[in-house]
């Protein structure tokens, strides 16, 4: 904080560093200005109005304030200040090296009263990923009213924004005179007099008329579960951006320790089992798409879901387009009635080489395993609809069939169903049909 007693004083949640500034010019109690931090929070600019106009270079640690140096003096003063890329805009219209204080160059203007450009003063901010920077123009000497676009290599003005009752010429008062300026979303910007506020934004910022979309992806999940009882993910991909994103996808990594249910987007199609890939179409500008996935735990812990959305349109902003949420399951374990729907071969030739079996069916947990005339097989769970097992070749020697079932310990009751093939037929840990 600047005081008006020419001090500057770092605050943490409202209590005060040990180490205030010493030594910067001051005026009595009369003394005003703009803070900036640079590109760490180890370095604090101060653009002081007090005796003469002065800005300063304030070196910070924990303690509060170590050092000041001035930077310059005539080309400051004002009420703001901005570091940007190594640069520091004033509200003198200067702009100076930070690390120097050095100037390399002056935003000008024409006047009511003059065609000669003259130097612009007000609140200003820098976008130099845009290579812009705007002023709202604060005297009566200068062109008041609007908000006032310059190129940042050249300083010369590139466009202007019409504002009603801003520093009015001829009868600038103080209600009107603004007090600061920030930049908002994609084509925003935003001050504030003592008596209002505005928020606007236009193509003098950025021309978003082709700008890309925006997807950003969130999970809703409860923040506890228990094992054996379904609850519902919600995910939803929201397209922040200003025009419609084509193409968009949605892939979701499923737990591993819980039984997948029911899929259900509002639009598009989904499929997958451990994991969930989603083709959503077209999604509108401030429009959203919703998948619901219905899952059972299995296990207590921490169940955790991934998700991350793309599309066809490009999409600048990849911070919001994956999210994770977590919930935290109790109970026992729960193991499920497996029940076997597919196996992949059905049929084999007699003398085969070892090979691997995929079963597809439901109830599948990381304790099931498959057997094969009840000797259990090396069984990788995929999810819990899919396994896959390994055949050794002396197992398919001969002409014949065999019984594939599916077993999970400790399980009171088991339920099978198999599917028929001359030399493996499909099945849980249950009846079997022989060809």
């Amino acid at each position: 904080m600047y005081g008006n007693n020419g001090i500057v004083t770092i605050f943490d949640s409202g209590v005060a560093r040990a180490k205030s500034s010493s030594g910067l010019s001051a005026y009595f109690n009369q003394n005003y200005g703009g803070l900036a931090f640079g590109s760490s929070a180890l370095t604090l600019y101060l653009n002081s109005q007090s005796i003469g106009s002065n800005l300063y270079t304030l070196t910070i640690d924990a303690t509060g304030i170590t050092a000041a140096t001035q930077l310059g003096r005539g080309n400051a003063g004002g009420t703001t200040v901005q570091y940007d890329n190594g640069r520091l805009y004033l509200s003198p219209g200067a702009v100076v090296d930070a690390g120097t204080g050095n100037q390399l160059g002056q935003f000008s203007t024409t006047s009511p009263i003059s065609t000669t450009p003259t130097a612009v003063s007000g609140p200003v901010v820098s976008d130099s990923t845009l290579g812009r920077a705007w002023i709202v123009p604060a005297s009566v000497l200068e062109n008041t009213n609007q908000i006032l676009a310059f190129d940042e290599s050249t300083f010369n003005p590139t466009g202007s924004l019409p504002v009603t009752g801003i520093g009015s010429y001829p009868s600038n008062s103080f209600n009107s005179t603004p007090a600061d300026l920030v930049r908002w979303g994609q084509d925003g910007l935003a001050f504030h007099t003592s008596s209002q506020l505005y928020v606007l934004h236009g193509p003098i910022l950025k021309d978003t008329s082709t700008s890309p979309a925006d997807l950003a992806v969130s999970i809703q999940a409860p923040a506890a579960a228990s094992t054996g009882i379904a609850f519902t993910y919600t995910v939803q991909v929201t397209n922040l951006g200003r025009n419609g994103s084509t193409g968009v996808t949605l892939h979701t990594a499923l737990p591993a320790s819980a039984i997948n249910g029911v899929v259900t987007p509002s639009k598009g199609t989904c499929g997958g089992d451990s994991s969930l890939d989603c083709d959503l179409g077209m999604i509108a500008n401030g429009s959203s798409a919703n998948v619901t996935v219905s899952v059972t735990p299995t296990t207590s812990g921490t169940l955790g879901m991934t998700a991350t959305t793309s599309s066809v349109s490009f999409d600048p902003v990849s911070s919001n387009n994956q999210t994770t949420a977590t919930t935290t399951v109790t109970g026992n374990p729960f193991n499920p009635s497996p029940i076997i729907t597919q196996l992949s071969p059905a049929l084999v030739a007699a003398g085969s080489s070892t090979l691997t079996m995929t079963v597809d069916g439901t109830g599948f947990t990381a304790a099931s395993s498959v057997l094969w005339n009840g000797q259990h097989l090396p069984t990788t769970i995929v999810s819990s609809g899919q396994m896959t097992a390994t055949v050794d070749s002396s197992l398919v020697q001969q002409l014949g069939w065999a019984q594939v079932s599916v077993t999970t310990p400790h399980l009171e009751a088991d339920s099978r169903r198999v599917a028929p093939a001359h030399l493996s037929t499909a099945g849980c840990t249950c009846k079997c049909h022989q060809l």
